[in-house]
């Protein structure tokens, strides 16, 4: 079954430099794969499977191809199988090949090689690569992160089924089910720093530090100010004189703007009847506030409304708010959908989805929650079902009663 998501697509192209100066690097790409007679293949450049840019094809005669090139710097490449030169978008047979100078093999059956996903995990188990030391290196991680996602994906069924039967169940069932899932992602998030740490003197330990920054994370906000700036600060001189470099710290300085311990971006919106909204006529004002993205059409977010105002008739009266903030771009849906759920906090829109609220705030997809400190300061980017009952029981005490 196939889930659909509410998300923003980005383009994150990856190219890496590993020297101050120096001239381009040849590769040489040799293919062997069986089953795979006439087919038709392509080298493309970019991580996002939407937006790749296919650099050079081949046809796959007696069983083998080969692509020939020149690098300025070691490459995320990837290359896709076709069944002919028409190339109308699904997912297709892929292997992601880190690729610096000098030749690589690729064996594989073609009915073994995985298809591509929108989420950069990958099993090189039935795919053979030899050649490169750095794709050693980012197989190690992809591997990894695979891995650990795919428990995290079985922790999130036991936590569905919680928000499935939410009214018969106590809601420290859903704290404790969300714990679980926390260990998982903590995890891995352990494993990944730790990686960086090994790699800092290479193009894989740059990527993954790329990889897991914002909403690209293995979970949002994996780094804390003081890590992203850690992390760059640590790399050798040689990385740091790389445009790869550069383009980290440029995101990391977008990344850091609604990372938790950044003081919140104020915005001016309009309420439903057209008077005007800032943020700042909320938060920073000595309460905790939750700003919560959503959108009319967005049926997880609407999903989350009924408990949203469960929450909110407990918390409220201890001093927690929340502020709505659709991302619709036709008013009248908004309106109708404002009134249909009948939510008693404050609702404010600029009618722009996925505008710049969404870099400054640096996320991809809605439900979005962030929670603002009284002081101003973004104290939480996960403030969703179990989640934030945890986080309101910390703050103000368990106001659920019998239902805890």
């Amino acid at each position: 079954m196939r889930t659909k998501f509410c998300f923003l697509p980005l383009l994150l192209a990856v190219f890496f430099s590993l020297a101050a100066a120096g001239g381009p690097e040849g590769y040489v790409i040799k293919g062997k794969i069986k089953g795979a007679e006439g087919r038709f293949v392509q080298l493309l450049t970019g991580k996002d499977e939407l937006f790749q840019v296919a650099i050079d094809s081949a046809v796959i005669k007696n069983g083998r191809f080969e692509f020939k090139g020149e690098l300025a710097a070691p490459t995320l490449l990837t290359i896709k199988f076709f069944e002919s030169d028409e190339r109308e978008f699904e997912l297709r047979p892929i292997v992601p090949l880190f690729v610096d100078k000098g030749v690589f093999l690729v064996e594989a059956m073609l009915d073994s090689i995985p298809l591509a996903t929108y989420d950069g995990n990958y099993d090189y188990s039935k795919v053979r690569v030899t050649g490169s030391h750095l794709h050693e290196l980012y197989a190690e991680y992809v591997g990894e992160k695979s891995a650990s996602l795919a428990e995290k994906a079985v922790r999130y069924q036991d936590y569905d089924e919680y928000l499935q039967a939410r009214g018969t169940m106590r809601i420290s069932e859903g704290i404790a089910r969300v714990a679980k899932l926390d260990a998982t992602t903590d995890r891995l998030t352990g494993w990944v720093k730790q990686f960086i740490a090994r790699n800092r003197d290479n193009a894989v330990g740059l990527y993954v530090f790329l990889d897991n920054i914002g909403y690209k994370s293995i979970h949002d906000g994996l780094f804390t100010l003081g890590e992203m700036d850690d992390i760059l600060a640590s790399f050798p001189a040689e990385v740091k004189s790389t445009g790869l470099y550069q383009q980290a710290i440029e995101e990391t300085n977008a990344v850091k703007r609604s990372a938790v311990g950044a003081r919140f971006t104020d915005f001016m919106l309009q309420d439903p009847e057209g008077n005007p909204v800032r943020l700042s006529d909320h938060a920073g004002k000595g309460k905790y506030v939750l700003l919560e993205f959503w959108a009319s059409w967005c049926g997880p977010c609407r999903a989350d409304i009924p408990h949203l105002k469960e929450v909110y008739e407990l918390y409220h009266p201890a001093g927690f708010e929340i502020v709505s903030i659709s991302m619709d771009a036709d008013k009248e849906s908004w309106l109708k959908a404002v009134k249909d759920e009948q939510m008693p906090w404050t609702q404010a829109s600029d009618l722009k989805p996925f505008g710049e609220m969404v870099k400054v705030y640096n996320f991809q997809g809605i439900p979005a929650c962030v929670l603002v400190g009284p002081d101003g300061t973004i104290v939480d980017r996960n403030m969703r079902g179990s989640w934030m009952d945890r986080k309101l029981i910390k703050l103000y005490g368990n106001r659920f009663g019998d239902k805890y």
